[in-house]
């Protein structure tokens, strides 16, 4: 799921408005401390057209950091084989 990119135009009350790049205007209720001009990122559920989250720039971009993942294999030892790292759909295995 790709996040969408909206600005907070009104937060008063239990619910605010965003405004979403495409142009349309969500009514969410309030559940984050957000104010008037803040960039969110809205995740939406298509199959129900619901909002599933809203998220801040910051907690969006901490998303795209980089993680150190270690793909070095490792050797089982009671079966002699490789075992593979498995991340996502995908298995590596090294040389």
């Amino acid at each position: 799921m790709t996040p969408i990119e909206g600005l907070v135009v009104k937060a008063a009350g239990p619910s605010m408005k965003i405004k979403l790049i495409s142009g349309r205007t969500l009514t969410v209720p309030r559940v984050k401390d957000l104010s008037f001009g803040d960039k969110v990122w809205v995740c939406i559920n298509y199959t129900n057209m619901t909002v599933k989250d809203i998220m801040t720039d910051y907690e969006y971009h901490e998303l795209d950091k980089e993680k150190e993942i270690d793909l070095s294999p490792e050797l089982d030892p009671e079966s002699g084989f490789i075992k593979g790292k498995v991340l996502g759909d995908s298995v590596f295995l090294s040389d």
